[in-house]
């Protein structure tokens, strides 16, 4: 009898022993799984008017949250260069608005850049050549995409478009109209479409100079993109959108959409704060940039003022 309750006093500790290792061994699966590395980037929209008016506050501020966050790479999401883009490579915009304003930001990190109208009227090719000059500047094509990957092994999928040729407005305006007319944007949407089928990454993130959706209805007509962009964004599950042009900041989320629309355009001139459309969440005319962190499952962005405080943030679940 007493043998019989000796093994059944073992085995009970071995019992308890087994389920504490157990526990234990989920508590560690589980706390691994919600403390992933912070995947973090700038984005920078509207931007390049050779240190002046509000750019160099901006890229001030930029420099110092770079130091305080792990950064990974800076997005910009169009007119990087005012008012008429780069005549070359050669062009003093280069030191003026980009290497000489943002600093070591230039040197340390890469920069994935999206074309804006501003752009557009100067020389595109330039700023496709300029990777030459500073291997840190990437845009190999009008539109092109790349993927990183995450703490976990995540990834993240960036599709960077130009939205320059779906804006109607262009075609019959002076100043862009020949070179806009030049520009393929069924090629583009089949490419778009492509990119976004084939992508086997959790995150995927579009990135476009002219946003779909924006505060103030008086802005450029943005139909076409609306039309052309949005069923591809919701059959694909895209995250967000991510734009500038309206010169503020601003985020829009329709009812009936899971897409975040973060607009990211106050990186030196400002408009007056435009009034909210039923879809914006926040909208401001504050000098700014976005800063962008992916972690366990979602993505935080924050809206940073030019004294480092954070104006407005929210969160976007990987869906």
């Amino acid at each position: 009898m007493k043998y019989l309750e000796s093994i059944i006093s073992k085995l009970s500790l071995f019992l308890i022993v087994l389920s504490l290792c157990y526990c234990q061994s989920r508590k560690s699966t589980i706390t691994n799984s919600k403390n992933d590395k912070p995947f973090t980037f700038f984005v920078l929209g509207d931007w390049g008017v050779k240190g002046q008016g509000n750019q160099l506050p901006v890229a001030n501020e930029m420099i110092r949250q770079s130091k305080k966050n792990k950064l990974s790479l800076i997005l910009t999401v169009g007119d990087n260069f005012y008012e008429d883009g780069v005549s070359s490579i050669n062009d003093e915009h280069w030191k003026l608005s980009y290497e000489n304003v943002y600093k070591e930001l230039t040197k340390k990190y890469p920069w994935y850049v999206a074309l804006g109208n501003h752009d557009y009227r100067g020389n595109v090719e330039a700023q496709l050549d300029y990777h030459s000059v500073n291997g840190n500047w990437n845009m190999p094509g009008r539109y092109y995409t790349f993927n990183k990957t995450l703490s976990g092994k995540q990834k993240v999928r960036f599709i960077i478009i130009d939205t320059d040729p779906y804006i109607p407005a262009y075609y019959a305006d002076p100043i862009y109209k020949k070179v806009i007319a030049a520009q393929d944007t069924a090629k583009q949407t089949r490419w778009i479409d492509s990119v976004l089928a084939s992508s086997k990454e959790e995150w995927k993130i579009v990135v476009g100079h002219h946003p779909l959706y924006y505060a103030n209805a008086k802005r450029p007509d943005t139909s076409t993109l609306v039309r052309v962009m949005e069923p591809l964004f919701e059959k694909y599950k895209v995250q967000a959108y991510i734009a500038g042009h309206v010169h503020d900041i601003e985020y829009n989320l329709l009812k009936q959409s899971r897409v975040g629309h973060i607009i990211s355009g106050s990186g030196a001139k400002s408009v007056p704060s435009a009034p909210k459309a039923d879809y914006t969440l926040f909208s401001s005319n504050v000098p700014s940039f976005t800063l962008c962190i992916i972690q366990n499952n979602q993505l935080t962005f924050k809206f940073i003022d030019t004294t480092g405080s954070t104006i407005y943030q929210n969160t976007i679940q990987k869906s």
